[in-house]
């Protein structure tokens, strides 16, 4: 109320609505998508695996559980040519492939990933 006035306001958020709903759809299809896919993909921040999706971890022998939050590095081969073929990579590009040695939880054997 200003004096003996009322001042109302109206906002339709209709259209707000809508594309909030349209943006989970579309998240939701990409999850599904990246979930489903016959590639393993991840996703990294600081070097650390924030996202592995589950063919990820069916070709490595890891978990979700025990990938999630543990640094990339700790599970590549220790030889320091490697390691270091990686981190410039990652220096160039963030997203550009590397040639490295995975290592598997249970076996000897190692997965080369590209």
């Amino acid at each position: 109320m200003v004096g003996d006035d009322i001042i109302l306001a109206r906002v339709d958020i209709t259209e707000i609505r809508h594309g909030e709903q349209a943006l989970r759809d579309s998240e939701q299809r990409f999850r599904n998508m990246v979930e489903q896919t016959v590639s393993g993909m991840y996703v990294r921040r600081d070097g650390r695996f924030i996202y592995v999706n589950p063919r990820y971890c069916e070709i490595t022998g890891w978990s979700a559980d025990e990938l999630l939050g543990r640094n990339v590095l700790d599970f590549t081969d220790t030889d320091p040519e490697s390691s270091e073929q990686i981190q410039q990579a990652w220096a160039r590009l963030g997203a550009q492939r590397a040639h490295c040695f995975l290592q598997r939880p249970s076996t000897a054997s190692r997965w080369q990933m590209d």
